[in-house]
């Protein structure tokens, strides 16, 4: 999800693997560290030369899926697992509508990032934003299920035309927002059966 040099994507990674492994641990399901699949795979890519195309670096999707079901195998005979769930935080385009951002299960006002800088109407169009996208495979490679759930607003408004838009200050840091997203992600997958 995150790459091993970055200390600030490492922190928000270990804080997600947290709020997953409290959401399954319920059920009787437990997470494997995602360092185990990282070394799984590290090991596999530099074994088979990698996963890209030496012609143009594009992904080689046969190698890809190759290593992926290697280490999907190889996991499973180790830790007995079932699945591999991976989660990523992604930036999606949102639609804005009145100053209000709507994607993935969540709203955001863009005027509660702090005062209000601009007089009279509000802003419409688009903004970039975060989501929690997890996808569940089986060990074979079947989906077995995909959502994505809201995180935030990637920016705020700042009310001036040059520089409409800027990073918010503390961008991922909310555990409430990633806790938030976790729920809608899997939602589908609690509900009672019958609704």
């Amino acid at each position: 999800m995150f790459t091993d040099d970055d200390p600030e994507g490492r922190q928000i990674q270990d804080q997600l693997v947290g709020i997953l492994a409290r959401k399954f641990a319920p059920f009787g399901i437990t997470l494997i560290k995602p360092e185990i699949w990282s070394e799984c795979w590290k090991q596999q890519v530099f074994s088979g030369g990698g996963v890209f195309k030496s012609t143009d670096g594009s992904v080689d999707e046969a190698r890809y899926q190759q290593v992926w079901r290697t280490c999907a195998v190889s996991l499973a005979g180790q830790y007995g697992i079932d699945a591999v769930l991976d989660p990523a935080i992604i930036a999606v385009t949102a639609p804005l509508n009145q100053d209000i951002v709507r994607w993935h299960g969540v709203a955001e006002d863009m005027r509660s990032f702090g005062q209000r800088f601009w007089t009279g109407g509000s802003y419409s169009g688009k903004v970039t934003a975060a989501s929690l996208l997890v996808t569940i495979h089986g060990v074979e490679g079947n989906l077995l299920f995909e959502n994505a759930g809201g995180i935030e607003v990637v920016g705020q408004l700042t009310g001036t035309r040059t520089d409409p838009l800027r990073q918010k200050p503390g961008f991922l840091k909310s555990t409430n927002k990633l806790n938030r997203a976790v729920n809608i992600v899997f939602r589908p997958l609690m509900m009672p059966t019958g609704q």
